[in-house]
């Protein structure tokens, strides 16, 4: 969703015609041109430079305008034209991003930060978004007030500002929720952002609530992004990338079954969005989790999954991580003769692939297993 420009302030006043960049020129000079000049005949005419200059008279708009804070002519210009409500919420975000700065105390990164209501771009955009929105939602065109709001959260897009984003995608969530007409369109790619917020913040269990929903109200649906992709596509695609992340903390505690589980529902949605790299990447993430926890025969399954898919795509790097999975995979079953065999493919995938280190990694391994095969040899033929 491509943001709306940016409001551009409207003076008031006695000086709201002057643009105070503009300066002045004097006009062009032209030599040697000849100017005929026509008698006043009526000397009784007063020069106009010789009037009396009256002085003007200011409003109490205009005096206000120039005595008080932009922060302030802004609530009162709200409070003027009825939007109680907008007045309401932008005083409510300034007393938030005060409360913010005084939790942080001196030293911290928002201390250091110029207060919301000195920044005159800023409560711009506030006034004219949240006015807009307010008088669309009390009109009933709920579209349009989503649409206001989604400018807001999209506007506020530096790190800085990262919390007030954030806001204004809950409060385009909850607008999304009750509009009935669309089949649940905006309220899917309301909790898409929203859980992609949650995720930035590194709030898996919340990204994963809000994704899960995301996938739920785009099953079946042909509703498509700017790009032409398919929301379906993307909720898929987020749902694999969180049970991902959420999967890589879980083995880190050494929680190997639920992290396989999660593991599992990456690659189900990796499936699921029709997307073979994804897949791909996904059942080599089950296997190695499968390895971790001592099961190398279902690790055996999914990596052979992988494989082939690297297979199919002639992605070399894949397949020479296939390679060494199974290896892996197949040494712990004690299946040496075989473990060599996909060591040597390791190797030949490497060098095709010019990945140095993946060379040096494969020829390593097979290396140690080598020696280990060596060494069983010796310790039979000493038995015997």
């Amino acid at each position: 969703m491509s943001i709306l420009p940016a409001v551009i302030r409207q003076g008031t006043g006695i000086h709201s015609g002057l643009n105070p960049e503009q300066t002045y020129s004097p006009p062009h000079q032209t030599p040697n041109v000849t100017f005929k000049f026509h008698l006043i005949k009526n000397k009784n005419i007063t020069h106009p430079l010789q009037a009396e200059v009256k002085p003007a008279l200011l409003s109490e708009n205009d005096i206000a305008l120039y005595r008080n804070s932009h922060k302030h002519n802004i609530c009162i210009d709200m409070l003027r034209e009825g939007y109680h409500k907008s007045f309401t919420e932008l005083f409510a975000l300034i007393q938030k991003w005060n409360a913010l700065r005084e939790a942080g105390g001196p030293g911290s990164a928002i201390w250091q930060q110029r207060p919301l209501e000195d920044q005159p771009d800023k409560l711009d955009q506030l006034q004219h978004f949240l006015t807009r929105a307010e008088a669309t939602q009390r009109a009933g065109f709920l579209e349009e007030a989503y649409e206001n709001r989604l400018a807001l959260a999209q506007y506020f897009k530096e790190p800085d500002d990262r919390w007030l984003s954030c806001y204004f995608y809950d409060s385009c969530l909850d607008i999304a929720k009750t509009i009935k007409k669309d089949g649940g369109k905006k309220e899917a790619e309301a909790h898409g952002n929203v859980g992609l917020v949650y995720e930035q913040q590194g709030q898996l269990e919340k990204a994963a609530e809000h994704y899960e929903a995301f996938h739920h109200l785009t099953v079946g649906r042909l509703w498509k992004d700017e790009t032409g992709r398919t929301h379906h596509s993307l909720a898929c695609e987020n749902l694999w990338r969180i049970c991902t992340l959420l999967a890589d903390k879980m083995l880190e505690n050494k929680e190997y079954q639920q992290a396989i589980k999660t593991l599992i529902k990456a690659f189900e949605m990796a499936k699921e969005a029709d997307n073979k790299t994804m897949e791909g990447k996904a059942a080599y993430r089950v296997g190695l989790a499968f390895l971790a926890a001592g099961d190398s025969k279902m690790a055996i399954k999914y990596l052979d999954i992988f494989l082939q898919i690297s297979k199919a795509l002639d992605d070399h790097v894949s397949l020479g991580k296939a390679y060494e999975a199974m290896a892996r995979a197949l040494e712990s079953q004690g299946k040496i003769q075989e473990t060599i065999q996909y060591l040597e493919m390791f190797v030949e995938t490497a060098k095709r692939s010019s990945a140095s280190q993946s060379l040096l990694d494969a020829c390593v391994s097979l290396g140690i297993i080598n020696n280990t095969r060596e060494c069983q040899n010796l310790n039979i033929k000493t038995r015997t």
